[in-house]
């Protein structure tokens, strides 16, 4: 008889290690789940007994608006770190877990010579959460390479999505209520010097974003027709404090952890360059950011 290995508990965790943004904090229970029958017997276990959980993953587009967080923080573990070709190494499929790190997948497409994953070049984070944010750059994103999802539902029932199924919008998709763990991608090929020719020209493009600070990437959307940077920029607020959370002097759409910044620092920062684009411009910014209030997590149904 197959064992299932069993998910790995630790209580009273840092919270700040846990995002990019590093705002303090502790995570009464975070629970890794090894593999998927590992997952899965934890979500239904969960669901059971009518627990609320927080699915986390690379934790870069991640803040906790509290302190505390009561509910358990469950995290893909080793199991859904992996990426291979599928079929002929050049025939554009790639399978991926969904805890595999974005510019992992990015490298091995380019090994592979495979073109349309070079938007990714810098950008952190899993590639779970990549397609669930539909994260992208410059006019593309995830959402256009991605052919499959595997998942489980939060009760922990699995699901498979083929393309049709799939609903890509601005940093969305209709992927928010599962818990994703296998992604299947088509690319096209491509030679490796274009491929890298690409990436540098999306490189270029970040320079002048924070590198080495604690942040957790853009903040919000880009407003249709404009940039979010460009709206706060103008007002004058690169620089603006609450507390320790500032906006970035170097690109006005990152906010970045100047020391000790707690998430109430930084949920009334965002709050705050908020409502001076409302009054000043009439436009409401939309986080791309999750903020996550602990307090409001439900359990599944």
């Amino acid at each position: 008889m197959m064992t299932i290995p069993t998910p790995s508990r630790a209580e009273n965790v840092d919270l700040s290690t846990l995002t990019t943004m590093a705002t303090p904090g502790v995570a009464r229970l975070v629970i890794t789940a090894p593999d998927s029958d590992s997952l899965q017997g934890l979500l239904r276990d969960l669901a059971r007994e009518h627990e609320p959980f927080i699915l986390l993953g690379g934790g870069s587009n991640t803040i906790f608006t509290r302190r505390e967080v009561q509910p358990a923080i469950i995290r893909l573990g080793e199991g859904f770190d992996f990426i291979e070709s599928i079929g002929e190494p050049r025939g554009g499929r790639l399978r991926t877990g969904a805890a595999t790190n974005l510019t992992t997948v990015l490298q091995f497409a380019l090994r592979q010579g495979l073109m349309g994953l070079e938007w990714a070049v810098g950008i952190p984070g899993t590639v779970g959460g990549a397609v669930v944010g539909n994260a992208g750059a410059r006019g593309e994103a995830m959402g256009d390479s991605v052919e499959r999802v595997l998942g489980l539902t939060r009760a922990g029932e699995p699901v498979c999505l083929e393309r049709g199924d799939l609903h890509f919008e601005y940093r969305d998709s209709n992927l928010r209520d599962l818990v994703v763990t296998e992604i299947e991608l088509r690319l096209e090929p491509g030679e490796p010097d274009a491929i890298r020719a690409r990436m540098a020209e999306f490189r270029a493009a970040r320079r002048g974003q924070p590198y080495g600070d604690h942040s957790s990437g853009c903040v919000f959307r880009n407003p249709s027709g404009d940039f979010a940077g460009r709206l706060i920029d103008e007002l004058g607020l690169k620089g603006f404090a609450v507390g320790e959370a500032r906006v970035s002097p170097a690109h006005a759409n990152f906010l970045i952890n100047d020391g000790d910044a707690t998430p109430e620092d930084v949920v009334a920062l965002i709050e705050q360059v908020r409502q001076r684009v409302r009054e000043s411009r009439g436009i409401e910014l939309r986080t791309e950011v999750i903020l996550v209030d602990p307090d409001t997590v439900e359990a599944a149904s």
